[in-house]
C-alpha cells in the first residue's frame, strides 16, 4: 500500500512541476513550432491567440455597458470579485463595431482585461515557425497588434494577435487620458 501512495505523491509532484513550469515560459515560446493557440474568428476572419497569455476562456458573460468615449470599451465585468474591463478584440484590430461579440477571454498577468471575439474554434498547434514575413490577413488590419503568422495543422495561417501589445497601448491611452484630465 505504501509502494502505491509514494507513486501517486511523486507522479502529483512530477505533474505539478511540469503545469508550474509551462506557465514559466516567456511569450515567444508561444510562437515556436509546436505551441498550442486558441483558434478564433474576429468578424469573418481567422486570428490566433497565444495560449500562454490566456487566463480563461468564457462564452456569453454579462457585460455591464459604461459611459466611455473609447469605442473599443464594451463595458466591465465581474471575476472572482474583480471588476474587469472589456474590450471588443474586432475594433481593436481595426474592424467596425457590430453586434456585442458573446466569446471572451482574461487576459494573464497582474491587470487582467477581458478581449471580446465573435467565435471561439477551437486548439491548434502551430505547424512550423511563424512568418514574420507575411502580412498579417485580415480586412481589419491589426497594426502594431499583429506581428506574426502561424500556419496550423488544423486549418488556415492564422494572424496571431500580441496580447502583450494590447495591454501596453490599453495602459498608454490610460496613463495619457489620467494627464489630460490633471492639465484642466
Amino acid at each position: 500500500m505504501k509502494d502505491r501512495s509514494d507513486t501517486a505523491r511523486t507522479t502529483a509532484a512530477r505533474l505539478r512541476q511540469e503545469f508550474d513550469l509551462a506557465f514559466a515560459q516567456p511569450l515567444v515560446a508561444a510562437q515556436q513550432a509546436g505551441a498550442t493557440l486558441i483558434a478564433i474568428r474576429v468578424r469573418a476572419d481567422p486570428f490566433a491567440l497565444p495560449l500562454q497569455a490566456i487566463a480563461g476562456l468564457f462564452v456569453d458573460r454579462a457585460v455591464t455597458p459604461i459611459p466611455t468615449p473609447h469605442r473599443d470599451l464594451l463595458g466591465v465585468t465581474g471575476f472572482r470579485g474583480a471588476v474587469i474591463p472589456v474590450y471588443d478584440l474586432g475594433v481593436i484590430l481595426g474592424y467596425p463595431a457590430t453586434a456585442r461579440p458573446r466569446w471572451l477571454i482574461l487576459s494573464s498577468g497582474t491587470s487582467p482585461i477581458g478581449l471580446a471575439f465573435d467565435a471561439f474554434e477551437g486548439t491548434e498547434r502551430i505547424a512550423d515557425a511563424p512568418d514574420e514575413d507575411s502580412p498579417a490577413a485580415g480586412s481589419g488590419g491589426g497594426g502594431p497588434h499583429l506581428r506574426h503568422v502561424a500556419r496550423t495543422t488544423g486549418g488556415p495561417p492564422r494572424p496571431i494577435v500580441d496580447i502583450p501589445s494590447i495591454l501596453d497601448a490599453i495602459d498608454r491611452r490610460s496613463a495619457n487620458a489620467g494627464k489630460v484630465k490633471a492639465d484642466r
